[in-house]
């Protein structure tokens, strides 16, 4: 077992030389040759058999996973670095009174917390945080995770942004750039249903863009719909369809409001508008009308029997 432990040390220090040199693709590849040689080691999870080399076999393998987390981070691969830190938390969890304690735990767990945080697994979040010991929750790893969470649910999406100045590990910045654009495209989505247009200066303030071609290449690459033109964004496609909707209910409570005042000789035409308005196309109601629309449910003005009265 001696003679496998030395081997798999001898590989892991090949990694880490091509891992300092940022050569990502001969760390994946070692990587890979890094896991199958741990699985002859019986020491490790699920097994934790008590060998003459159990502490060194835990400490290789879990030296191994953290640097595969961080590697992940690298490559920008987070179901990679989903799948080494599952790899790893056992080392965290099931083997406290067996090696010590390890100096990067902390910033891997923070790291974890903060992809969580990325992609929305809310509850997920807080399921791992409760399986922390208090003392954790003051290290600045998870501190930085839980203050994120708290702007983030809190919609202080300028604490959020303005956090990436202050992470407290450098491989935090990957995960911190994309909560950045999620926060982006919640504010460009509040804002495209509050405003009509906004002035370019005020777009590059509420987005947190500090020139404008940040703003044209976000607006480029996520939003196509709208229009920057004299020093102004216009959110025209997502607006006109919200106006037009309403306007249509609108006439709707106009042509009803006729009808009730009609008089004889009106009748006919009366019922023709009605038709024309509400017919949708689909099932046949006693061949009068089309289905009921989505605009007569939201007025609700009438019931379908009153606007069959009305029509007879």
């Amino acid at each position: 077992m001696e003679a496998k432990l030395a081997d798999a040390n001898r590989l892991f220090q090949k990694f880490k030389a091509a891992y300092q040199q940022n050569d990502l693709d001969t760390c994946s590849n070692l990587l890979s040759q890094l896991k199958v040689k741990l699985t002859e080691f019986p020491a490790l999870p699920p097994v934790y058999k008590q060998t003459s080399t159990a502490t060194q076999e835990l400490l290789l393998a879990r030296d191994i996973f953290e640097h595969a987390v961080v590697l992940s981070v690298k490559m920008e691969d987070q179901d990679a670095f989903e799948r080494h830190f599952l790899q790893v938390k056992p080392f965290y969890t099931d083997t406290r009174g067996l090696i010590p304690p390890s100096a990067e735990e902390y910033s891997v767990v923070g790291l974890n917390l903060l992809r969580l945080l990325v992609q929305n697994r809310i509850a997920e979040f807080h399921t791992e945080l409760e399986l922390l010991p208090s003392e954790a929750h003051e290290n600045p790893c998870i501190k930085h995770a839980v203050e994120l969470e708290q702007s983030f649910m809190e919609g202080a999406y300028n604490r959020v942004l303005s956090a990436r100045q202050a992470v407290p590990h450098e491989t935090y910045i990957y995960f911190m750039d994309l909560l950045a654009k999620t926060v982006r495209d919640e504010i460009a989505g509040c804002s495209e249903k509050a405003y009509d247009f906004l002035t370019v200066a005020d777009a590059k303030k509420i987005l947190m863009f500090s020139t404008d071609r940040e703003l044209q290449d976000y607006a480029r690459e996520d939003h196509p719909d709208w229009e920057i033109r004299n020093g102004c964004v216009y959110f025209q496609k997502k607006a006109s369809q919200f106006h037009r909707f309403f306007e249509t209910a609108r006439d709707s409570e106009s042509v009803v409001g006729r009808l009730l005042h009609r008089s004889p000789g009106e009748s006919s035409r009366s019922n023709e508008h009605l038709h024309k308005l509400f017919v949708c196309g689909g099932k046949q109601f006693h061949g009068k009308f089309s289905m009921i629309p989505p605009v007569s449910r939201l007025c609700r003005f009438y019931s379908m029997w009153d606007l069959l009265l009305l029509m007879s």
